[in-house]
């Protein structure tokens, strides 16, 4: 693959798009299995197709309402389905974020003025102890802990 400073036209496009995705995992074949994903899953690529027609994102009920209303009716059938009766929730995208997010709500949960007060709530350096999983280290960063002490 090489990158110009100039445009292709919309033939090489489609060339090279069609020998990428020859060249790709084949992930909608029925035994393809890994971690992430197995198979091609129907309503998934539904749900696929009708975002990507809808050209639409969710960062505010102004420009998704039907897609802010339909997450919170979800979130709300799985808080009920797990017993949670009261509270919030979020859908995350990933691992590294889902970790992200379990770090920051275990540091309110241990020190609650760490949002108003920032690291002046701290009593001590945290530490946090993991695995050497890339998103870890990304984490680290993210809520300011050094890598060494």
């Amino acid at each position: 693959m090489t990158l110009t400073g100039s445009p292709i036209s919309a033939p090489q496009t489609n060339k090279q798009t069609n020998a990428g995705l020859l060249a790709g995992t084949p992930k909608g074949h029925p035994h393809f299995f890994n971690q992430l994903s197995n198979g091609l899953d129907v309503v998934s690529l539904a749900g696929e197709w009708l975002t990507a027609a809808a050209n639409t994102n969710m960062f505010t009920y102004e420009i998704a309402p039907v897609f802010i209303l339909m997450e919170h009716f979800v979130l709300e059938k799985m808080r009920q389905i797990i017993g949670f009766t009261d509270g919030d929730s979020i859908l995350a995208p990933g691992g590294a974020i889902s970790n992200l997010y379990s770090l920051i709500v275990a540091r309110h949960k241990m020190f609650p003025e760490y949002k108003n007060k920032g690291m002046r709530a701290l009593p001590k350096q945290l530490v946090l102890f993991t695995s050497e999983h890339v998103s870890s280290l990304c984490l680290l960063a993210e809520i300011v802990l050094p890598r060494q002490i």
